[in-house]
């Protein structure tokens, strides 16, 4: 019985960082795009594709950009996922740029995969600062550092909303894998209990 709990416990141990791993990941789609499985963004492979002069010549190009078959490429955001913020300084995990970085670990300096040419400089964002509409948000992948600019040339780094990814609901499929295994350790257990039964002549 302690056996079987153990390998229980193994099994669920197993699951869940396969699970983990499953849900933080960048994945190369293969056409020059890149999908988070963990938001459902789609991004462009390349970060260094195009240089923009200032902000509305940033947004221009997104909103125009045609590639792998979208054309509703845009800006990142530089709000959480839930609406709130922005965040300033260091740490922005929350912001789509500040995802990539912060969680999944896709920065100038470092790992720069499955993504190339990633500038060690202060990317546009799609967001204005709310206070003066004349400044906007950006992103540094050399820094990590989400704050407020007044324009310049910046490189922009495109993205768009994409469908769920369709892989398996990491929890659904622990508690299918699961339900399995004690299944299958119950079932274990009464087949012992019952060639014991026989082995000692009960009936």
């Amino acid at each position: 019985m302690k056996k079987m709990f153990n390998l229980l416990w193994i099994v669920v141990i197993i699951i869940c960082n396969l699970a983990f791993a499953a849900n933080a990941a960048v994945v190369d789609s293969g056409n020059g795009t890149i999908t988070d499985t963990d938001t459902g963004l789609m991004w462009l492979k390349d970060a260094n594709t195009y240089t923009a002069q200032s902000w509305i010549d940033a947004v221009s190009w997104a909103e125009a950009l045609v590639f792998a078959g979208y054309d509703d490429w845009r800006l990142p955001s530089a709000l959480n996922a839930d609406g709130s913020g922005p965040c300033s300084g260091n740490n922005c995990y929350g912001s789509e740029m500040g995802h990539l970085y912060n969680i999944e670990g896709i920065t100038a300096h470092g790992s720069q995969y499955p993504f190339i040419n990633i500038q060690a400089a202060p990317y546009y964002t799609g967001t204005v600062y709310v206070s003066n509409p004349s400044w906007v948000w950006y992103f540094n992948f050399g820094n990590n550092v989400q704050n407020i600019t007044t324009g310049g040339i910046r490189p922009v780094l495109a993205v768009r909303g994409a469908s769920p990814p369709t892989i398996p609901e990491p929890i659904s499929s622990i508690l299918f894998i699961i339900g399995g295994a004690v299944f299958g350790g119950r079932l274990y257990l009464r087949q012992k209990i019952f060639k014991g039964k026989y082995s000692l002549g009960l009936s």
